[in-house]
């Protein structure tokens, strides 16, 4: 209902068409309810993130917004930005020249030491694709490249049977549950009898199946990421609000066949 009627605001009073994948919802403290909206692309997200895009009520109920950060498809990455540069003019006068630049960050390397990469965050997809386009960026009487924003990959992982890749609403397994804990498969998890002892789904280890560290996992996502990075699509529309997608999950290629903010990282 509640999603469902963010969806008809934005359509009849915004006169845009929010689109979203998923949701998950729980209980809190004082008997409330927390909603996560999964949306399918950058333009629904963009218009999420600004609060006034959101209805008074919701469901006739009053209701705060707890903002996520700023996703890749609304980022970029500045290379060779001296470490001396003064960071206060510098972020001053990109904000100045550039309205849609929510944050200015400074990126680190494992060491956490900086480097001369620095990313910007948009609340606007045009705005970012636009400055994309221009493949770089003046402040400060410097030119600066401007480059495609990637991280490694998140996995999602179904809360029902465990698996990668979909979520719950999406899983085949519809008359089972699987323990996350055991990795028993059961009817009702409320009538299961778990032993207790750790043996992930997934590489049979002592931990739950839900392990962002386990060794299947990990190897997922760093194959996700790899292929991400590899397979950069130099002629598609930035405008476009349709992504290639593994199982129900959005997958964002490159919009340009340019590097990439690891390789800058690697270089500083």
């Amino acid at each position: 209902m509640v999603v469902g009627g963010l969806i008809k605001y934005s359509t009849k009073k915004r006169n845009f068409e929010l689109k979203t994948i998923a949701y998950r919802k729980w209980r809190a403290e004082n008997n409330e309810h927390c909603i996560l909206i999964f949306v399918e692309n950058a333009e629904s997200f963009s218009f999420l993130y600004e609060q006034s895009n959101w209805p008074t009520t919701l469901a006739n109920c009053q209701y705060t917004i707890r903002k996520p950060s700023i996703p890749p498809q609304l980022a970029l990455v500045l290379s060779s930005v001296s470490l001396q540069t003064d960071w206060g003019d510098f972020v001053q006068e990109l904000k100045d020249k550039h309205s849609d630049i929510i944050n200015v960050i400074r990126l680190r390397n494992k060491a956490q030491q900086p480097v001369r990469a620095v990313k910007l965050e948009f609340s606007s997809l045009r705005a970012r694709n636009d400055l994309l386009a221009t493949g770089e960026v003046l402040n400060l009487h410097m030119k600066y490249k401007v480059v495609e924003c990637f991280t490694q990959e998140n996995v999602l992982i179904c809360s029902n049977c465990y698996g990668i890749g979909h979520f719950r609403k999406n899983c085949s397994q519809k008359n089972e549950s699987t323990c996350k804990t055991c990795g028993e498969k059961c009817a009702n998890l409320k009538d299961h009898q778990c032993s207790g002892i750790l043996k992930c789904i997934h590489c049979g280890g002592a931990h739950v199946s839900s392990d962002n560290q386990c060794k299947v996992v990990r190897n997922y996502r760093a194959a996700l990421t790899k292929n991400l990075l590899a397979n950069s699509l130099p002629n598609v529309d930035r405008t476009s609000s349709q992504h290639p997608t593994t199982g129900n999950k959005p997958i964002y290629r490159a919009t340009n066949g340019g590097p990439s903010y690891v390789s800058l990282v690697r270089e500083t």
